[in-house]
């Protein structure tokens, strides 16, 4: 599947970003502005994204930080969020998958690596945004204990606390720009390596909480664990913002783990009713992934007959199952036939088989 036939690069309110944002009311809300192509890699930043840039450069004017700290504290944020996506971009290549176009969200990638199938590729490619975050601000933590002899620093205490304490560059104030910016992006790569902890596959927890239990429950169970989990968290975490509503950000606190566990709720929803459509969905595009691995057995010495037939007959399996989910996201379950059905349930099963076993 080329670049240009993926959803978010499609013109229309079925994908998440689009060509046009007048197509349609959801269709702005999906859009994403092209930012370049560096080497390998295309760059798109999410309409969410621009939105919370925005929000972060009025609110530090408004505070009286001026134009040039509003500035900085947008590029702390966008620069957290690009080396979030340079994790993966590593990681996914140590998981026999790429991850080479970037759709930039508030929360970080709104398109998940692809990697080789089964839960452990998943996890190191899933995992990689998180140790990139977590790396930097390690590194900015000890240049701020250096350069102010304080180790007063917030590190939180836990994922949730992430979504509470959004980093308002507080260093801009004392006037020195430099460490206000050094401040803001230690926080912003804290947060977001704590925010994709969190069980929703919005962040990258849900994909990483999947490939954890999927080697023992399957990956049917797996998806449906982590939805309850982040319905379950999302629950608590608003009755706790309802009680205690003047402590953190109020409404808008409230109004996001609501999302969260709508979007948790949508995804068990779509999970009971269309599970093969939706368990290929959350298994990114696996075409680069499969021709890897098959030039990596022929490499090995693997030239009989009987194997090179083996792979023939896998990749001939694989280019059916292809044009079967094809067919469905084209014309929806009911189009087919009890043959192609049956086909489908079969490798579903074949595939949680491999994953029970961790391969």
């Amino acid at each position: 599947m080329g670049w240009r036939d993926r959803s978010y690069n499609r013109t229309g309110s079925g994908g998440f970003a689009t060509d046009n944002p007048l197509t349609s009311p959801e269709s702005l809300f999906n859009w994403s502005l092209p930012a370049g192509t560096y080497g390998p890699v295309r760059v798109r930043l999410h309409f969410w994204l621009m939105l919370l840039l925005l929000l972060q450069v009025v609110n530090i004017i408004h505070l009286g930080a001026g134009f040039a700290a509003a500035i900085l504290l947008a590029a702390a944020t966008l620069s957290a969020l690009l080396i979030h996506e340079l994790g993966h971009f590593i990681f996914a290549k140590f998981a026999d998958g790429a991850h080479e176009e970037f759709v930039v969200g508030p929360f970080g990638n709104m398109l998940p690596p692809s990697h080789a199938p089964g839960p452990w590729p998943m996890f190191i490619a899933q995992t990689g945004g998180m140790i990139a975050n977590f790396t930097l601000a390690v590194v900015c933590y000890f240049a701020l204990v250096i350069i102010t002899h304080s180790t007063a620093m917030p590190t939180f205490v836990n994922p949730v606390a992430a979504l509470f304490d959004i980093p308002q560059g507080g260093a801009f104030f004392s006037g020195n720009l430099a460490m206000g910016f050094l401040y803001s992006f230690y926080l912003m790569n804290l947060m977001l390596m704590y925010l994709n902890m969190l069980p929703f596959f919005w962040f990258d927890g849900g994909y990483i909480l999947q490939a954890v239990l999927a080697p023992a429950a399957g990956a049917y169970q797996a998806v449906n664990i982590t939805c309850w989990a982040g319905m379950l968290l999302a629950a608590v975490m608003v009755a706790w913002s309802i009680f205690d509503i003047h402590a953190h950000l109020g409404l808008f606190t409230i109004l996001l783990w609501v999302l969260l566990f709508y979007s948790s709720l949508v995804m068990l929803r779509q999970l009971r009713s269309d599970a093969p459509g939706l368990l290929s969905q959350l298994q990114p595009d696996m075409s680069r992934a499969r021709s890897s691995n098959v030039k990596k057995r022929l490499r090995s010495g693997a030239w009989s007959k009987k194997v090179k037939k083996r792979v023939e007959e896998e990749q001939k399996e694989q280019d059916e199952i292809d044009r079967i989910l094809a067919k469905v996201s084209q014309h929806g379950l009911a189009s087919l036939t009890r043959s192609e059905k049956r086909r489908l349930r079969l490798a579903t099963q074949r595939q949680q088989e491999r994953e029970r076993q961790g391969k």
